[in-house]
């Protein structure tokens, strides 16, 4: 995915954006809103390129709370879609929020 081309279409206009009612819900959940979307699609550092989708990462101004967003692009329809956004939890992601902790494969 190359979100500069994401990021200068949504600039210049054409680039429709949707929100499914996941995304929302979620967000409200970590006390994030649609405006935090946009921060993380803007400004926001892709950690994850999954080809038609990326994970972003950005951090609320207020706090200076990590969150992730999760997007998808549909070249063909001009359309980007907020799967989801939620703030990382640290069992799961390494200091810096930007790598998965390895789940361990040693049995106890």
């Amino acid at each position: 995915m190359d979100i500069e081309e994401i990021r200068q279409l949504y600039t210049r206009g054409p680039l429709r954006l949707r929100y499914v009612p996941h995304a929302t819900v979620e967000a409200r959940k970590d006390g994030l809103v649609r405006s935090h979307f946009l921060e993380a699609l803007l400004d926001g550092e892709m950690i994850e390129d999954y080809g038609q989708s990326a994970l972003l990462l950005y951090f609320t101004e207020e706090a200076h709370l990590p969150y992730h967003v999760v997007i998808d692009y549909f070249p063909d329809a001009m359309t980007l879609v907020f799967i989801t956004t939620y703030i990382p939890s640290s069992d799961l992601w390494e200091k810096g929020w930007k790598k998965r902790k390895r789940k361990s494969t040693r049995k106890g």
